[in-house]
């Protein structure tokens, strides 16, 4: 009987050991969840963070880009209307200035120089 009674009181004690420690590991184990599950939320924000920042960034150079692409087609605009305007007033001068208004131009500008001189 006493043997059988030391036997079931080790018995008794290696259960309660292992009990103790499967206790501990599962703390342990849950622990080291929640560490993984904060470090994994970590990371997902921070990812988001970087994206953002990122469309951020590719937002303001398009606008950059649209705003010089506005510019440059403002300038070529104003270009095309300058060359237009030209073009069509020499048309007018060519088809209705007579010989007769280029002598008087002609000397007008030569009366213009001999005062400077």
């Amino acid at each position: 009987f006493e043997e059988l009674n030391k036997k079931k009181e080790q018995a008794e004690r290696r259960y309660h050991e292992l009990k103790k420690r499967l206790e501990e590991f599962e703390a342990s184990k849950q622990e080291i969840i929640e560490q993984y599950r904060a470090e994994g939320l970590a990371e997902k924000e921070k990812i988001i963070a970087e994206a953002r920042q990122r469309a951020d960034q590719i937002l303001e150079q398009a606008e950059m880009t649209i705003q010089r692409e506005i510019m440059a087609a403002g300038e070529s605009l104003k270009q095309e209307i300058l060359d237009s305007a030209a073009k069509r007033a020499r048309e007018i001068i060519d088809r209705e200035m007579t010989d007769r208004d280029q002598d008087h131009l002609v000397d007008e500008f030569i009366k213009s120089v001999e005062k400077l001189h």
